[in-house]
């Protein structure tokens, strides 16, 4: 038996469940893309092809996604930091970038942004 998968166009480095809605994933990979996937609700079992385009695809980094992480407070924002030494934080309502900060150094989780930055977002 085929079970159908989600085709991301490249190698995904990090993925998160939204904490909100557990159908939402965010991927973030070697493309340098962060993309929004809407899972349906008898998962992808239930599907008869491969799901090859993803609900929202947010561009603008410049180099490949080392993370992506949901607010855990706020169901519409989304971070990623990425080897462009850059984390941008995204407003889902929008599927657009609303703060990019830039970083000195790669950086692998959202605690390490707050730090390096001395700003905090909020995330856990």
């Amino acid at each position: 038996m085929n079970v159908p998968v989600l085709e991301t166009g490249s190698t995904v480095i990090d993925f998160e469940f939204s904490p909100f809605d557990n159908k939402l994933l965010a991927t973030g990979g070697e493309s340098g893309r962060v993309r929004l996937w809407k899972i349906p609700a008898e998962g992808l079992t239930g599907l008869k092809s491969n799901v090859t385009v993803p609900d929202a695809d947010l561009l603008n980094h410049n180099h490949k996604i080392v993370t992506v992480n949901f607010h855990p407070l706020v169901n519409h924002l989304l971070v990623s930091t990425s080897g462009d030494m850059t984390a941008k934080v995204w407003d889902l309502n929008k599927n657009a970038d609303v703060l990019t900060l830039r970083v000195c150094k790669l950086l692998d989780s959202v605690r390490q942004v707050i730090t390096q930055t001395n700003v905090y977002l909020g995330f856990y």
